[in-house]
């Protein structure tokens, strides 16, 4: 979103809003893709150094603590009550991972969540 000037000069607050709200959403959803880059970015570059298996290891050890401090945070913001399976899965439609997505979580036996990947970008 440009000033009638060009922008200029350009001040150092993102001016969030001003923005409509379909613009909003398609931020969001560009910083969603955004996000999947700098992940693969951080890979690509880990194994540039290492071999694959380490590269690969870091990635998970990344993820396993990203992902709780994600959630942890996300779901009071969303005002997601719970610790549980559903609340999981209603939170992971906020996420910028899994916006990127095409899955499906299925509800089975007690205390289990099948997490079906329909479609993957990364893959």
């Amino acid at each position: 979103m440009k000033e009638a000037n060009g922008g200029w000069p350009a001040e150092s607050t993102a001016q969030l809003e001003k923005l409509s709200k379909v613009e909003l959403i398609e931020l969001v959803r560009l910083y969603s893709k955004l996000f999947l880059a700098v992940d693969a970015f951080w890979y690509l570059a880990v194994k540039e150094i290492v071999e694959e298996d380490t590269a690969t290891a870091c990635d998970l050890w990344v993820w396993e603590r990203y992902s709780p401090y994600e959630f942890k945070r996300l779901m009071p913001f969303m005002n997601i009550k719970g610790n549980d399976l559903e609340a999981f899965a209603e939170a992971s439609s906020f996420s910028p991972w899994f916006s990127n997505l095409n899955y499906r979580f299925t509800r089975e036996e007690d205390n289990k969540l099948i997490f079906t990947m329909l479609e993957c970008p990364t893959l």
